[in-house]
């Protein structure tokens, strides 16, 4: 009996261009679809037309993204008349490992001079529907082998050819977008990655979810599946993996490629989470852009930089109280920059220029004159951290700080825009400096300020402290120096806590087990490193 063929290759590539992915071949253990050794007698194949022609192009560069068959991948075919049609799947197929050509068998003799073609995603069992998921999975950068699984689908029309045979195009029609975030500001650690990509659109408007499919590509969403979100994760289904975080825009090291419905959405929030397995930060950060167009068969390339502030630069503003070099000056290569690290390169005695202030007479507020000069006073800080000023605690703002990534930290009203603020008198109802008394305060965790006020505030990390060389508190609580002494003690460091010498600071923390989270210290030992850092 004559086998007919009807030969398909679905190697369009994915719009927008990224580099082309691996063409090295996947060995996958499940032939059960695979014609490979199988009597192909009775059957029609189907394969495609020359690779090149399936290709399109986007508008970053002039690579492109391929797609490749798999194996379970299969066609559906529509016969029969247009009153009457019949759909019906391929039986078999040639393929054994990713590959960018194929054939797809089908039982029977096809005669017509053209069939239109269907491809309804890996192992459909529907040629009628596609299902748009909202949870998709990549494990590999640039290398989305999911999106057969995930919502990928292509029309075409087979033609008869002189053998007897049949080739057709693939048109896909879903719609693709590729993530390239990175971040310019330096480095990250390997340890800080991408884990999850979100990408959440206006209610009522369908991102992914069940749809019909016809001829002509995706139809209406089957209402009751509908979803308005997505969401991508990276290398696998663990939270403490992810891609990498490059400083540039690198499709090799973190392509990510998700599948959503075409359509115009109003409103299109991408919302990155971010891990760093060093730290144990987990957070997420979030951009909004407007009147997104996702076109059927293209694909919308959104390389971010993602942006956050970076205080690495701010090492070096780490001070004994009112010192006249910074804690770590003359040693930076042994500064410990991680929590619970160490080292004894710190100052030790008062010939040192990082030792710090010692002058001090009881109950005379006589104020810093080297590093600490331009500090608030400790009456200035109860009005920062009072309401007057408004303090928010924030433990979800991710920054950077020696190549790893961190949360926590306090935004306070600028100066400017507390009522009534007097440097030289505490903020009613609070603590004055000569009780020599800590000022304890309760401050909502109520994260960064809206932006329409954001403005007026101004925000302090929490960059820890350094006690006998150690690091502690980094991402967890901040320290920042007074330009005040505290008015009673004076003794050295065996006379004691409580009475050592020492000087006013800011201490806030971001453990809510803490009730009160933020203190105007009067009495902090001034051997310690603390920040530095000109409040506004």
């Amino acid at each position: 009996m004559k086998i007919n063929k009807f030969t398909s290759l679905f190697a369009t590539c994915l719009l927008m261009g990224l580099t082309a992915c691996s063409n090295d071949n996947v060995s996958d253990a499940d032939y059960s679809n695979s014609a490979k050794d199988k009597d192909l007698t009775g059957k029609t194949s189907f394969s495609i037309t020359s690779e090149a022609k399936t290709r399109t192009s986007g508008v970053y560069d002039d690579s492109g993204v391929n797609f490749y068959w798999t194996t379970n991948d299969n066609i559906w075919v529509k016969s029969g008349s247009a009153t009457s049609p019949t759909l019906t799947a391929s039986s078999s197929n040639n393929i054994t490992s990713t590959t960018a050509s194929a054939k797809f068998y089908f039982d029977g003799i096809y005669t017509a001079q053209s069939y239109p073609v269907r491809y309804t995603g890996n192992a459909s069992n529907s040629g009628n529907t596609v299902t748009i998921a909202t949870s998709q999975n990549q494990d590999e950068a640039n290398n989305a082998t999911q999106l057969g699984t995930v919502g990928d689908c292509g029309v075409g029309t087979a033609t008869r050819q002189t053998d007897g045979s049949y080739k057709f195009t693939l048109s896909h029609e879903a719609s693709y977008i590729t993530f390239m975030p990175y971040y310019s500001k330096e480095e990250l650690a390997a340890s800080a990655v991408v884990t999850q990509i979100n990408v959440t659109v206006a209610n009522g408007e369908k991102l992914a979810g069940k749809f019909n499919f016809s001829d002509n590509g995706l139809g209406t969403a089957i209402s009751s599946s509908s979803s308005n979100s997505v969401t991508l994760t990276l290398n696998g289904t663990s939270s403490t993996t992810g891609f990498p975080i490059p400083k540039a825009a690198t499709a090799s090291k973190n392509a990510a490629i998700m599948v959503v419905a075409p359509g115009t959405y109003s409103t299109f929030k991408v919302t990155y989470t971010l891990y760093d397995s060093v730290t144990g930060t987990e957070s997420t950060i979030s951009y909004t852009y407007r009147n997104i167009n996702c076109t059927p068969g293209k694909n919308q390339k959104i390389s971010t930089d993602l942006g956050m502030a970076t205080y690495t630069s701010r090492k070096s503003n780490y001070y004994m109280w009112d010192a006249k070099s910074n804690y770590w000056d003359g040693f930076a290569n042994s500064q410990p920059l991680l929590n619970n690290h160490v080292s004894t390169d710190y100052a030790k005695s008062s010939a040192d220029s990082r030792w710090y202030n010692t002058a001090f007479t009881k109950n005379v507020q006589t104020k810093a004159i080297n590093s600490c000069k331009d500090q608030p006073t400790f009456e200035a800080l109860t009005w920062y951290v009072s309401e007057a000023g408004s303090p928010q605690l924030d433990k979800t703002t991710l920054w950077v700080f020696a190549n790893h990534l961190y949360v926590g930290g306090i935004w306070i009203k600028k100066q400017s825009k507390i009522p009534g603020f007097i440097s030289t008198m505490s903020y009613p109802t609070t603590f004055t400096w000569i009780l020599g008394k800590d000022a304890p305060f309760s401050v909502n965790f109520s994260g960064k300020p809206e932006s329409t006020v954001r403005s007026d505030y101004f925000y302090l990390p929490a960059l820890g402290k350094y006690t006998d060389g150690k690091l502690t508190g980094l991402g967890v609580s901040g320290y920042y120096w007074a330009s005040t002494p505290n008015p009673v003690n004076n003794g050295d460091r065996s006379a004691g806590y409580g009475k050592v010498i020492s000087a006013n600071c800011l201490r806030f923390t971001i453990d809510e087990s803490d009730i009160d989270n933020v203190y105007v210290r009067s009495y902090y030992e001034r051997y310690v490193g603390m920040q530095v850092q000109k409040f506004e």
